[in-house]
C-alpha cells in the first residue's frame, strides 16, 4: 500500500489548504443564505486540521485553531 503513496510538495499542500479554506467559507456563506451546505462540515474541519498541523511546525494538533 505504501508503494501507492505520493509525497506532496509544500506548494501542493498549501494549495489544498487554501482550497479547503475557501470551500469552508463558501459552505458558511451558502448556509447563511438558507441553502443546504455543499460539503460535510466535519470532513472540511478535519481535513483542514490535518493540513494545518502539517504546515505549523512545533505545534501539537490540540494547539491548532481553525478559522472560517
Amino acid at each position: 500500500m505504501l508503494e501507492k503513496c505520493e509525497i506532496r510538495s509544500q506548494s501542493k499542500i498549501l494549495d489544498m489548504l487554501d482550497y479547503l479554506y475557501r470551500l469552508n467559507w463558501a459552505n458558511v456563506e451558502i448556509k447563511l443564505e438558507g441553502y443546504d451546505k455543499i460539503v460535510d462540515e466535519g470532513i472540511l474541519y478535519f481535513s483542514r486540521l490535518a493540513l494545518e498541523w502539517v504546515v505549523q511546525e512545533g505545534k501539537s494538533i490540540e494547539e491548532i485553531i481553525i478559522h472560517t
